[in-house]
């Protein structure tokens, strides 16, 4: 029976068939302007170009199979349902190297065999391409041809005809200084690119289970990972890399595909993404921690980073062109086995090993193991960076983890700690910490000896937060050095508090091992006072007591400001802080020797206002100007003086109330007079005080209009509903000054428009 699948070039179908795309066929997408089609695009031509390219002799030279090309022929007329795509393109290259190789004229009448249907502007593009006598010059393609009087503007707007221009332009810039006749020759007389040429008319066709999935699969669209596996694979094998990893080909569909699949996504069920999230991850951590560069000042490097880490708008990743891959040489032989290796480590039950080793460390992520945090789509640099340190100590000192678990334990305790408590959230500190993990890591048996290292004077860390390695020094000293081995197991404890989250300097004693027991107390009070959401509730958001006491005890404004309400994110901060740190644990020492109940009592009785500054005073005293009308206990010293904040954004401000000055009492004392009514509607529940940049009082005869620093005194009468300004003064020197000058200002007014 003959073959209903014939091997045919571009050149011999044309041959044979006039080809019309139908109107049915979706417009041509291989000029696609975006990252994936221009991967796709480029990727094809290079295997194009590598096969005519070929010096071998015609029997030696390997031919590129393009697959299923299938339609319905009849007629001599064959209208292709699948290879549109793969057809335009061969299209186009022929006529290209046709142009360059004077072989244009004499081959017009073939090339006009191919067409399109889908608009009757592309399928006149395609005859006025083959029948245009163009000068092919240095300048891109589109351009040259759009110069042509024979191009209509409106082209243009065919997607058709521009995506061609886009793969036209891809050819000139591949090929335009290396076509020679030969390229003519491989293209048209010799079987250098093929086809499978599938006729469904033809009479001995049997729509048999295996043709139909020849076909369907012809239609489906390869995942983005199924892509770069089969990249990855052959770009290997061209290597001729040694693999440590035996077997690799196989593992990715078994041993690998096993352990993705417990993570695979609960929307389409497939595991695609978490495959693609781990490689960039990998090739994003390898690439960073093998940066020699100035960090802050190479531009390039930076942009690589970002764009190996990039998100689109929902937080989902982006798709990495495979010559950014390519661009920053990533996938070396060492980098391909440590891939690899690190899938070996993780793979199987190897995984939960290593979650039941680290089971007592808490690492504050949405996710339940370090892996999964790495290959979730809402990845973060801290994410990234907890993986490069497990993975490099499990490929470099091939750990057992059932051996041990307390080495892993310290090693990733002391990783949390630093990465926590430093701000990672760009490429240039990303950058810098990788490099520092790196650089621990290359001191000889850091990981089995991690408290000695850090408790050597001579070692040097840098790329994190230099107070939290000074306290990870500390603790280390601590546990290393004191004959009191039960320094390790509280120190962990306290650690691992939600808003602490491995920063307890603040409660460690300033006489070291020697206070364990205030130690001990400290973190037991502290556990009280803080919550995962910042004060207890009891001594926060309620009455601001811990907030109020911190005043009390003489702290002032820092930069102009002070956060003193019960968000986490301000008192994990303060706990960082040298300005807050001495007065915390001088409230947390208040409470060493007390009982849970007698807290409150004790921290109310240190409420002293003797000799606090008056907006101190204001706001010990009064516990409601904090809970009611402050954002978060925001104190902010600006152009009107210190105020209390309402809103976070400054711009929102207008009502602020201001404290630093006597405004209040004065229109307090003012209003207690009976004489005058407040205009403005800024009076507080919390009395006597008073919110807004300008507050007005009047009576009918005057207006009393109260600025930051200033009074104005208006005169009303009958020709101004605003009043006449008669005098203005400071109120900075006190309420009684500035009641007596006020009235001294209205009798004088007062008696000068009687006479």
């Amino acid at each position: 029976m003959e073959s209903i699948d014939k091997k045919y070039t571009f050149w011999q179908l044309l041959g044979e068939f006039k080809v019309e795309i139908p109107i049915i066929q979706r417009d041509y997408a291989q000029g696609r302007e975006n990252v994936k089609t221009k991967q796709i695009r480029d990727n094809f031509l290079d295997k194009i170009l590598a096969a005519i390219d070929d010096e071998n002799s015609i029997l030696e030279k390997k031919s590129l199979d393009l697959d299923f090309v299938y339609g319905s022929a009849a007629d001599n007329k064959f209208i292709p349902l699948d290879g549109q795509q793969r057809l335009t393109t061969l299209f186009l290259l022929h006529w290209y190297v046709a142009s360059l190789t004077d072989n244009l004229q004499a081959n017009k009448q073939i090339l006009l065999n191919f067409s399109y249907e889908t608009r009757i502007s592309s399928r006149e593009f395609c005859h006025a391409l083959i029948n245009s006598n163009l000068n092919i010059g240095n300048e891109t393609l589109s351009s040259q041809l759009k110069d042509c009087s024979w191009f209509f503007l409106s082209w243009s707007k065919d997607p058709t005809i521009k995506a061609m221009l886009v793969m036209l332009d891809a050819i000139h810039s591949k090929l335009q200084h290396v076509v020679k006749a030969k390229h003519w020759q491989a293209l048209t007389e010799e079987r250098i690119i093929t086809f499978q040429f599938l006729d469904m008319n033809h009479e001995n066709l049997q729509l048999t289970d295996e043709l139909y999935v020849k076909m369907n699969a012809r239609g489906k669209a390869l995942t983005d990972f199924e892509n770069f596996k089969a990249w990855v694979e052959q770009f290997i094998d061209e290597k001729n890399y040694i693999i440590k990893v035996e077997d690799w080909k196989t593992k990715f569909d078994k041993d690998w595909t096993d352990l993705f699949w417990n993570y695979k996504d609960g929307d389409n069920h497939l595991i695609d993404e978490e495959f693609m999230r781990f490689f960039n991850g990998m090739v994003l951590n390898q690439y960073a921690a093998g940066f020699k560069g100035n960090i802050d000042k190479d531009e390039i490097y930076k942009k690589n980073v970002q764009a190996l880490s990039a998100k689109k708008e929902n937080g989902q990743e982006v798709y990495i062109p495979i010559s950014i891959y390519l661009d920053i040489q990533a996938f070396s032989e060492a980098s391909v086995n440590d891939i690899f290796q690190t899938l070996e480590f993780i793979k199987g039950n190897k995984n939960q090993d290593i979650n039941t080793s680290l089971s007592g460390i808490k690492f504050y992520t949405p996710e339940e193991s370090i892996f999964e945090s790495f290959i979730q789509g809402d990845i973060t640099y801290p994410d990234r960076l907890r993986f490069y340190a497990l993975s490099q100590v499990l490929i470099k000192n091939e750990i057992s983890i059932e051996s041990n678990p307390l080495t892993l334990q310290r090693w990733m305790r002391f990783i949390r700690n630093l990465i926590e408590n430093t701000t990672i959230d760009s490429a240039e500190t990303f950058s810098r910490a990788i490099n520092s993990i790196t650089s621990i890591l290359a001191n000889k048996n850091v990981f089995n000896n991690l408290y000695e290292y850090l408790s050597d004077v001579n070692t040097v860390i840098t790329g994190f937060d230099g107070n939290q390695i000074k306290e990870e020094k500390l603790k280390a000293l601590l546990i290393h050095n004191s004959q009191n081995t039960e320094w390790e197991a509280y120190i962990i404890e306290a650690e691992n508090h939600p808003m602490f989250r491995g920063n307890i300097g603040f409660l460690l004693p300033e006489n070291r091992e020697s206070e364990f027991t205030k130690f001990i107390s400290r973190k037991n009070v502290a556990f009280r006072l803080f919550n995962k959401d910042g004060v207890n509730e009891k001594f926060g958001r309620s009455s601001n007591l811990l907030g109020r006491l911190l005043l009390a005890m003489g702290l002032g404004l820092q930069n102009d400001e002070l956060w003193l309400g019960g968000k986490q994110q301000y008192w994990k901060g303060h706990l960082k802080n040298a300005h807050y740190i001495p007065f915390i644990v001088k409230a947390i020492d208040l409470l060493l020797d007390a009982d849970d109940e007698s807290y409150s009592d004790i921290l109310n009785a240190n409420l002293n206002v003797a000799g606090l500054e008056s907006w101190k005073e204001h706001l010990v005293n009064n516990p409601r100007l904090f809970k009611e009308y402050t954002y978060y206990g925001r104190i902010k010293k600006d152009w009107r003086g210190i105020n209390l904040y309402q809103q976070e954004k400054f711009n929102a401000n207008v009502n602020a109330i201001l404290i630093e000055n006597n405004r209040n009492e004065v229109i307090t004392e003012l209003l207690k007079e009976g004489q005058y009514k407040l205009v403005n509607p800024h009076i507080i529940k919390c009395e006597n005080f008073y919110a807004g940049d300008k507050i007005e009082l009047r009576n009918k005869k005057i207006i009393l209009s109260f600025g930051q620093n200033k009074v104005k005194i208006y005169q009303l009468n009958e020709e101004s509903k605003d009043g006449i300004l008669i005098a203005e003064t400071s109120f900075l020197e006190g309420s009684e000054v500035l009641l007596e000058s006020i009235n001294e200002h209205l009798t004088h007014s007062i008696n000068f428009s009687e006479a």
